[in-house]
Order: C-alpha cells, then structure tokens, then sequence
C-alpha cells in the first residue's frame, strides 16, 4: 500500500483544519486546549483513502506565529502541500512565512486551496486569484492548481480531492527498503501500555519486538506495539503516521524530537554542516557565528551558525555552513532544515544537511569546503570516495559507510564495488577499506621511518614492529599497518627477522669501523670458546676502557642486533653455534631416551644450574621442549 504525507500550510484562521474535516470527516483539533482556543496548537493527522491503494495522510500543522516551529516539524515529512489562503483575508504574514518554508524544505509537489469562497463575491475572488499568482511566482508553487473551495459549504471538495489524487500519481513511494528511521511528534503514557512515540516513519521498516535506538540519547528499546490510523498492525513501513508504545524507557526519557532508529546508525553530534539559503526577505545580513534556531524533523536546537566560505551572508545568498549546537542532536546527510532567528523569532532561511557527523572546522579551509560541495552535488561513487578519503588511515566498513553517508545500502555498495574495481581502496581484514592514497602514503610513511632510524642507529640492524608504528606520524589501525608491512616484505622493500618481531629496510646493512669489528670478533670469540659455560656480558666488556669501552659496548649490541649472541635470560648470553649445538643434544637424548631430565641436563653440558635452567627456560619458550614437571620432552612436530 502507497502512503503519502500531504500537509496543510497558511496563515492562522484560514480554515486549514475545518478543510482537513471536510475532506476526511476527521477533526484533527483532538488537544483539549484547541478545542477550547479554536487553534491548532500541535500536528493534527487524518487519512483519506485514494483509491489503487494509496492512503494520503493528511497532517494539520498550525498557522499561528507562535506554532511556526510545530508548522516545520510536520512540513519536514511533507511530500505535497496544500496551501490554504482564505479569500475573504487574502496574503497575510504567516501566508508569506509559510510558503518560504515550503520552498527551503524543498517540497516539490502542492496545490492552493482558496478557502471560505462562500464569504465573498466574484469579483473580489479574482483579485485574490492574481496577488496570489505574483506570490507564489518563482517558487515551487508556481505552477500549482488553484482550487476554490468551502468547508462550509463543501463546495469545490470534490475538485479537490481529484486535484490531490493527480497530484499524488506523480509521487513516488518513500524508502521502505532505507535504514529505520522516525522522528517523534509527540508523546503520551498510558498505564498498562507504557510510553508512546506517534509521528511518520521517514524511512525503511520496523515491527513488534525489534530492538530499536533512541537518539540522541543511544539508548534501545523494544517495540511492545503498533497502530495505524487507530488499528493494531504488526509492521510499520516509510511514510505511514504511527504510534509506537516502547519498553526500555521511562515516559520523562521520551520527547519529542528523539528519533528512533538501528542501533549504532544515527550518531549524536554537536555539529552539522550543511548549504544555508538566506531568504530575500530576512531583512538583515547574517554575520559569523549569529545565534539561531535550527529546525530539523521534530527537533527545534539552539546554536550559533559559523561561515565557512563567506565573511557574512546577504539576503538571497547561499554559503556553506557549520551548525555549534548547544544540545546533541542527529540528522541525515540531505535533510531539510530551517533557521529562525533566536530573537526575535522569524524565519530567515534554511537549507539541506551535507555532513551529520563534521569536526570543528575554521573559515575557508578549501579541502573542507571542496568536501562539502561533492557531498552535495557529487554521485554515490564520488561521496563514499570522500568519505572514505576523509576516514584517513582509520578502518571504513560498508556499515561505516552507510552510518556517515546515510547512502542507500545498495548504492553505498555498488559505490565500494566500483571504487575496488577502480584500485581506489585497500582492502585488509573482513572487508575493512582505507583509500589507495593513505595506503601509499602510509607505506611511504614506514619506509621513511625506517630511513631516519638507520641513519640515527646505524649499528642497529632494525627496529621493533611496535616502535616503527609509533614513528608513523598518524595513528595507522593496527590491522592495516601489519597488512601493508607484509606488502613492504613481499615487494622485498623491507626484511624482518625470522620471528617477524624486527624490521629493517631491505637495502641496510651494518657497516663497521675496524676498530668496532677488531673488538666484535674479539667478543664473539670469547663466547664462542666458553660455550655453555658462558660469561656475563659485563664480565667481557670489563677488558676495554674509556673510548673503547663504548666501542666494545656497541660492538657487542651489533653481535646481538644479527643474532649472533642469542639472550635467554636477562644476563646470560649464548653464542648462536653454541644453542644449535645444545638443540641438537636435547633432540637427540629425548629421541633416544624419550625424555630429558635435569640430571641429563647437567652431564650433557657440564654445567651449573646458573647456566643449566635458563638454556632448558630457553627451548621451552622456543617451542623446543615441553615441561612436565622437572623432566622435558619434545614439543609436538619435532
């Protein structure tokens, strides 16, 4: 079934409402305290049945000064406008705000009801007809139907309502398949039911028991019940008016303009971008960081609005804006907003969201205003290559995608595809992307690291994996970075030891003062002839003094840096030789004797436990042996 939100607009006490009833038999006046004032104070909503299974929901919003704001939130879920002018008052001053609004929230489709045409005569009927013409020009009601009706009389109903079913074959159906999204109207609590969310669902769908987020708060909830026009449905889809009665919520938690939705999906932000228009008529130049009211949806925040490409805006112009808002509130990418003055309240203009999620940003940055303008005018393609450019070096999932773009899933996707095919993304992980760019400047980036490390230790053979990430000068996540130094290795750019722990650009190599390689042989004999029997690194370089035992200091960190020495304790040092020849013994014993006590130990290297217990700690680290108890055995596979 096609549901469509057509909406009354117009001044107050034009017959917006007593219309609403004429053509539906609904009184949307349902406060106590409309009835009592005669005056629409918060969003009405009737229904009226089409034909070819298409429902027109009809939402009332007020036309008083002081409700303007109530007028905004219902106009923001607006697919066709009927404005109504009653003939025997003509243009008045919320007539003219009113249709400003229309035009800033972009609604493209409408038509203009001249009410109360039983108060008047001909002549003067015409006369109206033509002011009205000379307004609407220029706008996006300049070529909408002029209907004279009466909802009195009833007169031109009829009409109407064929001028709405025209209107309504040209409407295409709301995302049903988007991400779930519905900005609350108002709220009720009824004992037994809980609290109570109405409104119009902007997109996709949702039903009974699903797991919802209310935002800006981040908090689920659980969908305990549906109704649709007063009935118990189990389902409810884009476009339909609502009311939802939540669990997981306190009544006071819940107001209006929360907006529920997929958990994780809306981001609460202090900050929107977005294209501001100034209307002709705001009567005033709008300078940096002026305080407004920005409406959106159902949410009414107070903020100051910062130029971003202009020092001040004149009326009729546009400019590329950041909202600083003074509450949290959350938005899609292409929303229609309005901006009234804080004080006195008026509207000024509006315009259309173009990041949901922005950083602070300072005046006249051109790579945030040429962001900007590709999130408003460019492709799916072009939008998620920015937004993925924008993320850096930090890991961009589809979900992530969707989340900052607000880009169909479908769309979204196919951009990804088409970018991977392009060889505009690397791909590490499940499916995590960052551009091709920051892959290459990060590459590039590790291998200057490495670069200025070996000028600086250029008696060190290389660096640990955990440093060398540190030196990238932005934070590179950790699955990426590993990624791209396998590329570095298999592209023979960068070596590593055999345990991967050390890395070094392929083309380094130690290069040694004879003096350093005099005392270097001089060490690695020593070692070398004491085998197991090992002496202290401290004891060995006593032998050297003053200039030479900073020599002999460095010499013995290269014969450690190329693996030469092997550490395995923190005092004892082996020559390598010596450790293959002790693995040897060990594999040979345990194969012949099916184990290795210490006692063997002890006779096949002549040696104390001083030296004994960390070259045994050694191969079980190793992965040589395997302790049980105070005997070893050989580790599974050798």
């Amino acid at each position: 079934m096609k549901h469509i939100n057509i909406g009354t607009a117009g001044h107050v006490d034009h017959g917006k409402t007593s219309l609403v009833k004429a053509l539906t038999g609904i009184d949307c006046d349902r406060l106590k305290e409309e009835k009592e004032r005669g005056m629409t104070i918060e969003l009405g909503y009737a229904f009226l049945y089409l034909g070819d299974g298409t429902i027109a929901n009809i939402i009332d919003v007020p036309g008083h000064d002081r409700f303007v704001k109530t007028m905004i939130a219902g106009a923001g879920i607006i697919d066709c406008v009927i404005f109504v002018i009653a003939v025997d008052d003509g243009i008045m001053p919320q007539t003219i705000e009113h249709l400003d609004i229309i035009n800033l929230l972009g609604i493209k489709h409408g038509l203009i009801a001249l009410n109360k045409i039983d108060l008047v005569e001909q002549d003067w009927l015409l006369l109206v007809e033509e002011e009205i013409s000379k307004l609407v020009k220029g706008t996006v009601l300049k070529d909408a139907p002029i209907v004279q009706v009466s909802s009195i009389t009833k007169a031109g109903i009829d009409d109407l309502k064929q001028q709405i079913k025209t209107i309504v074959t040209k409407i295409g159906e709301r995302n049903e398949k988007g991400i779930f999204r519905f900005p609350v109207d108002w709220t009720f609590n009824v004992s037994g039911i809980g609290p109570t969310a109405c409104g119009v669902v902007f997109s996709g769908k949702a039903k009974i028991g699903d797991r919802l987020e209310i935002a800006p708060q981040q908090k689920e909830v659980k969908i305990r019940g549906i109704q649709v026009h007063g009935e118990d449905v189990n389902e409810m889809c884009a476009g339909q008016q609502v009311a939802v009665s939540l669990s997981g919520i306190a009544p006071d938690e819940l107001k209006r303009g929360n907006v529920l939705s997929v958990p994780g999906y809306l981001q609460p932000t202090y900050m929107l971008d977005a294209r501001l228009h100034l209307l002709n008529n705001a009567g005033m130049t709008l300078e940096n960081r002026t305080r407004v009211r920005l409406h959106l949806a159902c949410s009414e925040v107070l903020g100051r609005l910062v130029l971003l490409d202009k020092e001040r805006l004149a009326p009729g112009e546009d400019a590329l804006v950041q909202f600083r808002l003074e509450e949290l509130i959350t938005a899609e990418h292409c929303d229609r907003y309005v901006i009234r003055l804080y004080s006195p309240m008026r509207t000024i203009g509006g315009g259309m969201i173009l990041d949901s999620n922005p950083q602070k940003h300072k005046q006249f940055k051109p790579e945030i205003i040429s962001f900007l303008k590709v999130m408003e005018d460019g492709s799916s393609r072009e939008r998620v290559e920015q937004i993925i450019l924008r993320s850096r070096t930090q890991a961009m999932t589809e979900w992530d995608v969707i989340k900052t773009s607000n880009i169909k899933t479908e769309e979204a996707k196919s951009a990804i595809e088409n970018l991977i095919s392009d060889g505009k993304l690397f791909i590490f992980g499940h499916e995590n992307y960052i551009h091709i760019d920051w892959y290459n400047k990060s590459k590039d980036a590790i291998i200057e690291a490495l670069k200025l490390f070996h000028k600086e230790q250029s008696l060190k053979i290389g660096m640990s994996r955990e440093e060398l990430r540190t030196r990238i000068p932005y934070e590179l996540e950790i699955s990426a970075y590993n990624q791209i130094l396998q590329d570095l290795i298999s592209q023979d750019v960068i070596s590593t030891d055999n345990e991967g722990k050390t890395v070094r650009l392929a083309s380094h190599a130690i290069k040694l003062s004879e003096a350093h390689e005099s005392i270097k042989q001089q060490i690695e004999e020593v070692f070398l002839n004491t085998g197991t029997s090992t002496p202290l690194p401290e004891e060995v370089l006593s032998k050297w003094s003053n200039k030479d035992a900073r020599i002999a200091k460095q010499a013995f960190e290269v014969l450690v840096e190329t693996g030469i020495l092997i550490q395995v304790n923190e005092k004892v040092f082996f020559h390598k030789q010596t450790i293959d020849k002790a693995k040897e013994l060990i594999i040979q014993h345990i194969r012949s004797h099916g184990k290795l006590t210490l006692s063997d130990c002890r006779e096949l290297f002549n040696v104390t436990r001083k030296y004994m217990l960390p070259l045994l700690y050694y191969f079980d680290k190793t992965g040589v042996t395997l302790r049980i108890g105070d005997d070893r055995v050989l580790k599974g596979g050798i």
